[in-house]
């Protein structure tokens, strides 16, 4: 007869609890189909009993369940993505990697013989900004401050991506086309100075700070009364009721996102009184970010167009137009002429913006002009550089005649 080691405590109880499980679970069987509830207790043990159910997939559907689960993640990605990088998207001030050391000599001999130069100002918000500045006089003569009357200030507000360097070779070669031709077409008008100023966005070329819609409006602003401090600088006469001898005329000229903070500016009501805009040039703009949003991603099973709630830029000119033309009329001031110049194959913007555009100017009865270039795609469009020049003119010489 063999004789079994003599158990250890440790293993004792154990097996003493197993058999305490075992006893439980069967008496818990029979007391469930004699009715009894299943919380009962056997003395000092009182065990619950966890039921799991595992769900089972088949495997002919496991492809279409991964595959779905991916779809689903992407689109909270890209969603997410979009929100939160908007705008690295929308203003792209890193491309070209070049566009932030770019420097207007390197562009010098394309300048048409107009000089500009590199200037920095502040922000509302102390933001260190750049400008590109050039001024010149109707007729061919040394650009002076004597003889002049008026004195055109045109605030140019660029499209995104690049910088202002080599969008300088089209503006001079309008400024030497106004400076040429201005005095012969209007001898009426006597001499006229113009001068145009480059505004360069934070986070654009050698400006400081990042891009967002509410810094670039800040900027906005700031360039405008540094005009208006220019302007107070360069000349102190005033007559007896303390108005500028020199009466300046204000310009905003807007490219692509640049038309929007246009109207932004336009519509701000913070311009100084005497730098009320006479004129607004919108060249290949668009209604706003949502309406852009709904032109590129038309698709309704895209995520982005729905995503405007969460957008931080707008741009919406749309509304800024009826905003301008409100405050005109409150204040029983001229309404500004608008100038759209389009691109005939603009592959960002499709027509139908400038045209809802133009419409929205005749409801609200503000003047409006539209040019087409055919054959310009959406950053070519200063291919028809010679309808910008001619607005130039032609509206200078209209606010003047205005003024008489």
């Amino acid at each position: 007869m063999l004789l079994r080691p003599p158990l250890s405590r440790t293993t004792a109880l154990r097996l003493f609890n197993a058999r305490l499980t075992t006893q439980y679970a069967s008496g818990l069987l029979k007391r469930r189909r004699a009715g009894a509830g299943a919380g009962a207790s056997y003395g000092l043990l009182n065990l619950n009993i966890c039921h799991t159910r595992q769900i089972h997939i088949p495997n002919y559907l496991l492809p279409p369940v991964i595959f779905t689960g991916l779809l689903v993640a992407l689109y909270i990605w890209k969603s997410f993505i979009m929100v939160s990088l908007q705008n690295k998207i929308i203003y792209a001030p890193y491309l070209p990697p070049t566009a932030r050391f770019e420097k207007i000599s390197d562009w010098r001999k394309k300048l048409s013989g107009i000089e500009w130069r590199e200037l920095h100002m502040r922000s509302i918000d102390g933001t260190d900004l750049a400008l590109a500045v050039a001024s010149v006089s109707s007729g061919p003569e040394e650009v002076t401050r004597d003889g002049v009357y008026y004195h055109v200030y045109i605030l140019y507000l660029q499209g995104n991506a690049s910088s202002l360097p080599p969008r300088l070779p089209d503006h001079s070669w309008i400024l030497r086309r106004v400076q040429m031709e201005f005095k012969d077409r209007y001898p009426a008008c006597g001499k006229v100075r113009f001068t145009q100023v480059g505004l360069s966005y934070r986070g654009y070329w050698t400006s400081a700070g990042r891009p967002t819609e509410i810094g670039i409006n800040l900027d906005a602003i700031a360039a405008t009364r540094w005009i208006s401090q220019l302007h107070d600088n360069t000349y102190d006469d005033r007559d007896e009721g303390g108005q500028h001898k020199v009466k300046p005329i204000f310009f905003i000229w807007g490219q692509s996102i640049g038309a929007g903070f246009a109207t932004n500016l336009a519509a701000s009501g913070v311009i100084p009184a005497h730098l009320e805009p006479a004129a607004l040039i919108l060249e290949t703009p668009f209604l706003s970010i949502k309406d852009m949003l709904e032109t590129i991603y038309p698709e309704k099973w895209l995520p982005y167009k729905y995503l405007y709630p969460l957008l931080r830029n707008h741009l919406d000119s749309y509304k800024n137009l009826g905003t301008i033309a409100e405050q005109r009329k409150e204040r029983g001031l001229r309404p500004p002429q608008i100038f759209i110049l389009e691109a005939g194959r603009d592959e960002v913007v499709p027509p139908r913006h400038a045209e809802e555009l133009r419409k929205r100017c005749s409801e609200l009865q503000l003047p409006v002009e539209t040019k087409v270039v055919p054959k310009a795609f959406h950053s070519d469009a200063m291919v028809g550089r010679v309808h910008v020049a001619e607005f130039i003119m032609k509206q200078t010489a209209s606010v003047i005649r205005a003024d008489d």
